[in-house]
């Protein structure tokens, strides 16, 4: 298997050890393997044991139907859903605690962005539009339509644009004026890298 070993649990055994002496469980599987160049690694090689912290498991609450999508801002500190209730919701990603409620789609939200510096929100949903919305305060600040219904997914693009996908296509939009820049006539999901500028779609 190269320099994938078998560790002979090695990693599950060290957080085992670590789980034993603060009170708490850990399962494992006799077929795990973990890619370490000797087999005695074990996991605080690895990950250092997550800095000696084991983290709970945090239960986000509040959406009253499905949630459709989720995703954590970039400095960790935050996590924003988009559900079927047609509205997205901002958490503390320690606490748990719902920090703010964005709505104004008349259907299911389905794509959610957060921006690089966690200020703005960008939501696609079932109702065929794009939203920017402010994330300290929940204001909507712009409603881009376009899509022939549903807009799939978003994701912030170059310096002062968006990237959605859906019904129709993949659009560029302008988040100074809120208008479509560009349309690319395929394609239902969206996604885009800064650092390569590099946009990518899919379709089926």
């Amino acid at each position: 298997m190269g320099a994938l070993e078998n560790c002979e649990l090695g990693a599950f055994g060290a957080l085992a050890d670590f789980n034993r002496a603060h009170g708490s469980t850990c399962r494992s599987s006799k077929h795990h393997f973990c890619a370490c160049p000797r087999s005695d690694c074990r996991a605080e090689q690895i990950v250092a044991v997550i800095e000696n912290k084991l983290y709970p498991e945090l239960v986000l609450t509040g959406h009253a139907n499905q949630v459709w999508s989720v995703c954590v801002s970039a400095d960790g500190k935050r996590v924003l859903t988009s559900s079927a209730d047609k509205t997205l919701r901002l958490w503390d990603a320690d606490t748990g605690k719902c920090l703010r409620v964005f709505a104004g789609h008349t259907e299911g939200v389905i794509g959610a962005a957060l921006s690089p510096d966690g200020k703005r929100v960008l939501s696609g949903s079932d109702d065929g539009t794009v939203r920017l919305w402010d994330a300290t305060t929940g204001k909507e600040l712009l409603k881009m339509t376009g899509h022939t219904r549903p807009a799939w997914s978003v994701a912030f693009g170059p310096e002062g644009k968006a990237i959605s996908g859906g019904s129709g296509g993949m659009s560029l939009w302008d988040l100074n004026t809120g208008k479509q820049a560009a349309l690319f006539n395929f394609g239902g999901g969206a996604a885009y890298s800064a650092k390569a500028g590099l946009a990518a779609t899919y379709t089926w």
